[in-house]
């Protein structure tokens, strides 16, 4: 599939989930009105700080137990598909997707990406891979069919017609999926799909696992909740479960967050029950079954990464394994930042809190505190800097884990949270090698969010602290609790100096690479470099000094380029050794890959297309570049009737024709620079792609002026290719309102000059967009741009310009863009417009 086409249809399901999202949360909460007022999250916090630590065990173990119950799903279908894998790695495997897809969700893509991934590795195919990742999607949703016709008795007592629709619709999902096979436009469109061909029998023992895997879920969350709040029995607990969970996973939110949660309180309010215990039930459901199997995940992915690096097997499956391994550490750096947070809101146990007040004082536990949230604040803000892999937010995290670690040992005695970030701090240093990245430029936008993350937690915290500091009452240690509570003037000067560190350790660890154009020495090396090999029709732009050189291949290739917010945009083709430019390809963007930047070639030959594709780019077509072949140039035909004519004119004296070698003096260039000036009028010159109105840089070539009763009425420079065979015109200027054949005069005179010098073919520049989608089978973008050439003439002549220069009869040859498969394509087309619409640099 077309990926521009894909990435527009991802996007709008996107949009279209998170719609749904939101119209299901705000349906809950307009149903719920004011019952949310009547919850009291401090009772709540109350009864969990009361429980023994035997109780938290028995929950702990009984979740895991509930989760590996959807590592059946995996062990059935293999078992049913004959795929020889081990049990112990299948388990493994299944542990790690389905815990994934709960936690995180995105439509089952995350968990799926991991399953494909790792069964991949395994010696499954692709294809296999990506059909038991679709069967088990598709199968999950029997499950919670099963789920509501078991419970559809106490579903009917809520009372409730929403409810009661959306619990017949659901359970008319396992007699569709059984029978779908038998739909023709359904066994048709999927016939190469395991989930719709599937043996009826097979079928069923999949829908057994999915019902006996929701059960269970169901089960352990009715047994918190009746444990927390007695009042609420197991069957009307798994009822509201039931409708709870279809509506989180209809939500499309990840994890269901918000709506699973606000549905549980909203259907156990219509069995008239509504008590902190449910509260309490429902966080513990969401901490054993969702969270902290998802952390054993990220550990065994991380461990999963540790064993690709000492493994030379399948670079391509090992590749994606070790991209999904940073992911991991970067969530468990997120993570830590989290529980560094809330250790600091929570209440510490008075026992710990006596033992610390005897060794250390006030103010300096006052310290400790504040330097753990901030802490917490800025491992947030550096997970993403472990995610773009850069070296330094790996040093900066590996110091703020262990001060982390060491700080929460020493406020409160927190061993849990001390150990936690110990064995996130041994996994990284473990990972040390896969951040390699010198630099990671951080964009006016990243700023912004940055500094929105870091005041919407500062707020959240504040508001956390105000209403634990008010809502004290129940707590037996009062005083010694507010005793680590800050003052409003502590708080305030911690949040501003917070900010400030925030972004300080965020430049430290991520800093923007600079660039250097080249400078007259550069120059110089260049034209001895092109003394040795042959350049390109973009070579001699380099010469404009708004371009950065980068030396590939043992220095035998050259790749002018021009950083451009996060992008390292390079103009044409490399130019030296063509039998490196593969490699010097692959150096360029792995040097952009190194610092975080998206390389882009601008404008390249269609012949070298394999070369870029080889190293992962796709292409968009900019349009046609027009060339005349010189030898047996001739002026006969129809189409070059004009041309006859301005020959005769030139002939007859009253068009003159001058190419002027350089040096020039000072009265010339006035005189072209006050026809350039009423050339442009209120318009600025453009750059990067186009040559420029500068004296150093016309200097370079010779110009060749075109004469009307003596006086010049224009201009244009000569753009040499530096293969002794081609040669075009770089800038061309008119007067206002020249003489009838003006421009055809000035090309004209050029080819007639390059025949006579002995070139082979004259350029005549490019055609933008022309023959551009005109394919049915075309890519979606490359079928829009062939709308803007032919409705787009109101702002730019593409037409016309295509039309002038096929009076030439040029052959034309196509121009493209190249970049990263996995790039934003039209970011990169909104930085290449203003990048060339931008003013020249001036010395």
């Amino acid at each position: 599939m077309d990926k521009y086409r894909e990435t527009w249809e991802k996007s709008k399901i996107t949009v279209l989930k998170a719609v749904i999202g939101f119209l299901v949360l705000a349906l809950v909460l307009f149903a719920l009105k004011g019952e949310l007022k009547n919850l009291n999250l401090i009772e709540a916090l109350h009864i969990l700080k009361q429980e023994k630590n035997s109780t938290i065990l028995v929950v702990f173990i009984m979740g895991l137990i509930a989760v590996a119950v959807t590592t059946l799903y995996d062990l059935v279908l293999c078992k049913e598909l004959n795929i020889d894998v081990n049990k112990k790695k299948i388990f493994k495997i299944s542990w790690m997707s389905n815990t994934t897809n709960n936690f995180i969700g995105a439509g089952g893509v995350a968990g799926g990406g991991l399953r494909t991934a790792f069964y991949k590795k395994e010696g499954v195919s692709t294809k296999e891979a990506v059909n038991m990742t679709f069967t088990i999607w598709m199968t999950t949703l029997t499950g919670l069919s099963g789920l509501i016709l078991l419970n559809f008795n106490f579903i009917v007592k809520l009372d409730n017609k929403f409810y009661v629709i959306l619990a017949i619709l659901i359970s008319l999902y396992i007699p569709l999926y059984l029978s779908i096979d038998k739909i023709p436009y359904i066994r048709d469109k999927f016939k190469d799909s395991i989930a719709i061909t599937m043996p009826l029998k097979s079928k069923v023992k999949m829908v057994l696992v999915a019902v006996l895997e929701w059960i269970v879920a169901g089960i352990f969350f009715a047994g918190l909740i009746h444990y927390f709040a007695p009042e609420a029995s197991y069957f009307e607990s798994l009822a509201v479960f039931s409708l709870a969970i279809t509506i989180g996973v209809c939500s499309f939110i990840p994890g269901g967050i918000g709506s699973f949660d606000l549905a549980c309180i909203y259907g156990f309010k219509l069995f008239n029950i509504s008590s902190s215990g449910i509260i309490v039930g429902m966080l513990l459901f969401r901490i054993f079954y969702y969270l902290i199997p998802w952390l054993l995940s990220m550990f065994l992915i991380v461990g999963e990464l540790l064993n690709a690096k000492r493994s030379k097997k399948n670079k391509n499956n090992l590749a994606l394994i070790n991209e999904f391994g940073i992911k991991a550490l970067s969530g468990l750096i997120f993570f830590s930042g989290i529980v560094l947070i809330l250790s600091s809101i929570l209440p510490n146990f008075p026992t710990r809190v006596r033992i610390v007040r005897k060794f250390l004082s006030v103010p300096m536990l006052q310290f400790s505190e504040v330097t753990v949230i901030g802490i917490g604040f800025i491992l947030i803000i550096l997970s993403k800097g472990i995610l773009d892999k850069v070296k330094g937010a790996y040093n900066v995290t590996i110091i703020l884990l262990i001060l982390g670690s060491l700080l929460s040992f020493i406020k409160g005695l927190n061993i849990e949270a001390s150990s936690l970030l110990g064995v996130i701090a041994f996994l990284l240093y473990l990972s040390k090698d896969r951040f390699y990245r010198e630099n990671s430029p951080l964009e006016i936008k990243n700023a912004i969010l940055y500094t929105s993350i870091v005041l919407i937690m500062s707020l959240f915290y504040g508001f956390i602290y105000f209403v634990i500091n008010n809502s004290l009452a129940f707590i037996p240690y009062k005083p010694v609790v507010k005793n680590f509570m800050y003052t409003p003037k502590m708080m305030t000067s911690y949040f501003l100096i917070l900010l400030v560190i925030v972004l300080i350790i965020h430049f430290l660890a991520v800093k923007k690479i600079e660039f250097e154009y080249a400078n007259d020495d550069e120059l110089e090396k260049l034209k001895e470099f092109l003394k040795k090999y042959d350049g390109n029709c973009k070579t001699h732009l380099l010469f404009l000094k708004d371009k950065s050189l980068f030396y590939a291949a043992d220095n035998k290739v050259i790749i002018g380029f021009r950083m451009y917010d996060n992008k390292m945009i390079a103009l044409g083709d490399p130019i030296g050794d063509k039998t490196l430019f593969k490699k010097a390809i692959g150096e360029f963007r792995a040097f952009a890959d190194k610092n975080n930047m998206t390389p882009v070639f601008y404008e390249i030959n269609e012949e070298n297309l394999p070369l870029y594709h080889e190293n992962g780019y796709n292409f968009f077509k900019l349009g046609e570049e027009a060339f005349v072949k010189l030898e047996g140039f001739n002026l006969n035909g129809k189409k070059k009737a004009d041309l006859r004519y301005i020959k005769n004119r030139i002939e007859k004296g009253l068009f003159e024709f001058e190419m002027i070698n350089p040096p020039f003096n000072d009265e010339l260039f006035n005189k072209l620079k006050e026809i350039s000036d009423k050339w442009l009028g209120d318009r600025k010159e453009k750059g990067f792609s186009l040559g420029w109105f500068n004296k150093e840089y016309m200097s370079l070539t010779p110009i060749g002026v075109v004469k009307h009763e003596g006086e010049i009425i224009g201009f244009a420079t000569l753009l040499p290719v530096y293969d002794d065979k081609t040669v075009g015109i770089d800038l061309m200027r008119l007067i206002p309102n020249p003489p009838n054949g003006t421009m055809d005069a000035v090309f004209y005179s050029f080819i007639n000059w390059a025949i006579n010098e002995g070139y082979e073919y004259f350029n005549l520049g490019m055609a933008p967009l022309s023959n551009v989608g005109v394919n049915k089978y075309s890519k979606v973008k490359e079928r829009m741009g062939r709308y803007v050439f032919t409705y787009g003439n109101k702002v730019y002549s593409f037409k016309g310009l295509r039309k002038y220069k096929e009076k030439f009869d040029p052959i034309w040859c196509g121009r493209y863009l190249a970049y990263p498969a996995n790039s934003n394509l039209p970011s990169i087309i909104v930085d290449l417009a203003k990048l060339v619409a931008e003013a020249p640099r001036e010395e």
